[in-house]
């Protein structure tokens, strides 16, 4: 007699048994959707002026880090980083890389190993979810690099615009120092005899690199003093000065010094 012999391995996809359990999938999709409720209702408990959640939570360290280099470099003591920040980039690499890959990875491994199922099943939902979290990292990421090079290029653009404003400012206070030299000297050695009338920019400092000082006003007690830039055409800065060749006032920019 021939021995029975039982096929062992075969069975319906019911039988089978999977680490991909409808229950793990509730709790990710629940857990997912109260991390994102928690996140974007976060404007209702924390102050108007934090930070929101983001996809690229990368660029929130990247701003705490300069932020934290310039009130070191101010001379000032560093501030705690608040929660709505840490709940942000927690949120951030969450969605981007632990539920999203979780989600998009599993759903898509019980869709195609699964029973088939109406269009709502678990699976779907979670491959819908995996999807988007991943689109949101993946899309931010990319508009970031897209970006960089014009944040960049803008940075150095505001940086030079700056040097050049200061690089004025600091002119026209050595201007100011000769109008007060020419205002103490008395009128036998070509001063003022007092008085700013009749003073003007020496050539040695009527153009420095690339600005242009010239007197706008003098008058007994007070002299005004504007600078331009031939960097950038229309760009310039005026103040006045008082008696005792101090800054009186507000200095006013003009063009893209404003």
């Amino acid at each position: 007699m021939n021995p029975k012999i039982e096929v062992s391995g075969a069975g319906t996809n019911d039988e089978k048994k999977s680490e991909f359990s409808p229950m793990f999938l509730r709790w990710l999709i629940s857990l997912t959707i109260v991390t994102l409720l928690f996140v974007f209702l976060g404007d209702y408990v924390f102050a108007r002026d934090e930070l929101r959640f983001t996809p690229v939570p990368w660029t929130i360290a990247g701003g705490v880090v300069i932020e934290q280099g310039l009130e070191l470099f101010s001379g000032r003591q560093l501030k705690p980083i608040s929660m709505a920040y840490r709940i942000s980039m927690l949120a951030g690499l969450l969605a981007g890389f632990v539920f999203g890959p979780a989600l998009l990875l599993f759903s898509w491994r019980r869709l195609l190993t699964g029973p088939k199922r109406s269009m709502l099943s678990p699976p779907l939902i979670g491959f819908v979810f995996g999807v988007i979290f991943l689109s949101m990292c993946v899309l931010g990421t990319v508009a970031g690099a897209i970006m960089a090079p014009r944040v960049a290029a803008s940075m150095r653009s505001a940086q030079d615009l700056g040097e050049n404003r200061d690089q004025i400012i600091g002119g026209m206070w050595r201007v100011s120092i000769d109008a007060y030299q020419y205002k103490i000297l008395p009128k036998n050695y070509d001063g003022g005899g007092g008085s700013y009338r009749g003073y003007a920019v020496p050539p040695s400092l009527q153009k420095l690199e690339t600005n242009e000082f010239v007197v706008v006003s003098a008058t007994d007690t007070s002299v005004t003093i504007m600078g331009s830039s031939t960097k950038y055409p229309g760009a310039g800065v005026q103040s006045d000065y008082d008696r005792q060749g101090k800054l009186h006032g507000r200095i006013t920019f003009m063009g893209s010094f404003k």
